[in-house]
């Protein structure tokens, strides 16, 4: 029985693992900025399940923010 028990709880981890999909990297949100911006707005929805595509679509924008305001010739002092 407790082979059985283990079995099952194997097969379900797998399947769960199996379903998540991977999360698109920084630079792939650099690219995309309006997914990352639309990312970033579900997340800030419900901050409390922050994904990995959360994380990733916000540090997205921070770098093309920055990338602009250096590329401008802003000064920031």
């Amino acid at each position: 029985m407790k082979v059985v028990k283990a079995s099952v709880a194997l097969l379900m981890v797998v399947f769960i693992s199996a379903c998540e999909k991977e999360a698109k990297t920084v630079s792939y949100y650099e690219s995309h900025l309006t997914e990352a911006k639309e990312i970033a707005s579900k997340c800030s929805e419900n901050i409390e399940e922050l994904s990995a595509d959360c994380i990733n679509a916000a540090k997205a924008i921070g770098n093309v923010t920055t990338k602009s305001v250096f590329s401008d010739g802003i000064d920031i002092n």
